[in-house]
């Protein structure tokens, strides 16, 4: 079996002392941007006897930092919106220059229920989110439309099509799945999202020949 340490430790049964020690080094590896996975194995009839873990690295594209130079350049505040736990989000958004005001998805859909005010105020200050499940991407969609901004939103799966169709411009990237295709603005025809600057550049340069052509 492999998957989540939390839920294998209580199906091998771990004390606690044994839990510990292996917390401390999974949020080692967190920290140097790794995800863990914990592997077990059993018997037919015996109990589920913990392996130990796999730390998985998956890093930034190479042209990710200077993607987001560039976006910043133009006036254009990058968000990360990450699955990761804290530390790894933490980690990746060191690496690629986005800040270090990382928050987790629940405090601020904590937030939302009782003051979604308050909860746009937050998501404006933040840099990225983790922790995030797939309805947690329109409501922080939903938080910046509120503090009056136009947001733009990439995404690859099912679950991000509705938030690809609640930005003013949603963008699937070239493997996205139909659903997110069909639900966003621009369709990527190449890997990455470098190609994301050029609709950008081009939607400003036709704006500004209707209002040179309208006055």
């Amino acid at each position: 079996m492999k998957g989540s340490f939390a839920v294998l430790a209580q199906v091998c049964g771990l004390n606690d002392r044994d839990k510990a020690d292996l917390e401390t080094k999974i949020n080692e590896f967190a920290k140097d941007g790794y995800r863990t996975l914990a592997v077990a194995k059993t018997g037919i009839k015996d109990k589920p006897e913990l392996v130990g873990l796999v730390a998985l690295h998956d890093p930034p594209r190479n042209d990710s930092k200077k993607l987001i130079e560039e976006l910043r350049n133009l006036g254009v505040a990058v968000k990360m919106l990450t699955g990761d736990a804290l530390p790894i989000a933490k980690e990746i958004a060191r690496a690629v220059g986005i800040g270090d005001r990382i928050i987790r998805a629940s405090e601020l859909k904590e937030v939302n229920g009782s003051d979604q005010v308050k909860a746009a105020e937050i998501a404006e200050n933040a840099n990225g989110f983790a922790e995030v499940y797939p309805e947690d991407k329109y409501l922080i969609v939903k938080d910046f439309q509120a503090k009056g901004h136009i947001v733009g939103m990439t995404g690859d799966g099912v679950n991000d099509a509705p938030a690809l169709k609640q930005a003013e411009v949603g963008t699937a990237v070239s493997n996205a799945s139909d659903v997110a295709k069909g639900a966003a603005s621009i369709v990527l025809s190449d890997e990455g999202l470098i190609d994301i600057i050029a609709p950008i550049k081009i939607g400003r340069m036709m704006f500004q020949r209707i209002n040179t052509w309208i006055l």
